[in-house]
């Protein structure tokens, strides 16, 4: 029986999960609920009301991490854990700091979208806070092409995610692209964009992204 991921392309850590599944030749059935998460019925089964969460078997399990690693515990080949202890804990990191310092600023920022007028400090400190958070992953990574070597980790399913998704939100507040000028992170999602176990997961994703912005343009117009 496969394992059931319910949640959205556009939450990256459903895709933190999707990709750790990708990366291990796991066939994950996927339920996809609405892009607007808020109302995706299947919320209402999850113990803390957020996606993703998985089913297997009579086990419903959530929090993106905790998921990762149980399935790294259950299907232990290949495996996404680094083989020694140091890369392990670096691993880790990387996706401490994904969590803590860049997309926790990223949806702080999200509440800011549709208000008029805009708090320009708080979106200021926010943004700061972003910029920050990618310059401390771009001294944390070590691309080999992967985020920490020659092969895919842990670090990558939530780095690479995260990655993509910094756009959808960040779009409304800069128009650069914060992923650019950095030693490492920036030749790093250069390569990950393209990476050919993510490919087709990438474009699934950008197909949700853009129907879901198209329902936008219709619900809000200009400030889509």
């Amino acid at each position: 029986m496969a394992v059931t991921l319910y949640g959205t392309p556009l939450s990256p850590y459903f895709c933190r999960v999707w990709f750790a599944g990708l990366a291990k030749g796991l066939d994950l059935e996927l339920v996809i609920g609405p892009p607007d998460v808020a109302s995706d019925p299947n919320r209402a089964r999850s113990p803390t009301g957020k996606i993703p969460f998985i089913e297997d078997g009579d086990l419903l399990l959530y929090e993106s991490e905790v998921i990762v690693e149980y399935l790294e515990d259950k299907y232990p080949e290949p495996s996404l854990r680094p083989t020694d202890a140091a890369a392990r804990a670096r691993s880790r990191l990387v996706s401490r700091l994904v969590d803590l310092y860049l997309l926790a600023p990223v949806h702080a920022l999200v509440p800011q979208i549709r208000t008029t007028p805009r708090d320009a400090a708080v979106v200021a400190h926010h943004l700061d806070a972003i910029k920050a958070g990618l310059a401390r992953i771009d001294d944390t990574v070590e691309p080999g092409p992967w985020c920490l070597g020659a092969a895919p980790t842990l670090a990558d399913c939530a780095l690479a995610t995260a990655l993509w998704y910094l756009p959808n939100i960040l779009r409304h507040f800069v128009d650069d692209d914060l992923r650019d000028g950095y030693a490492r992170l920036t030749p790093y999602w250069d390569f990950v964009q393209g990476a050919p176990v993510f490919a087709e997961a990438f474009v699934e994703m950008a197909k949700t992204r853009d129907a879901f912005r198209r329902d936008l343009a219709e619900k809000y117009g200009a400030q889509a």
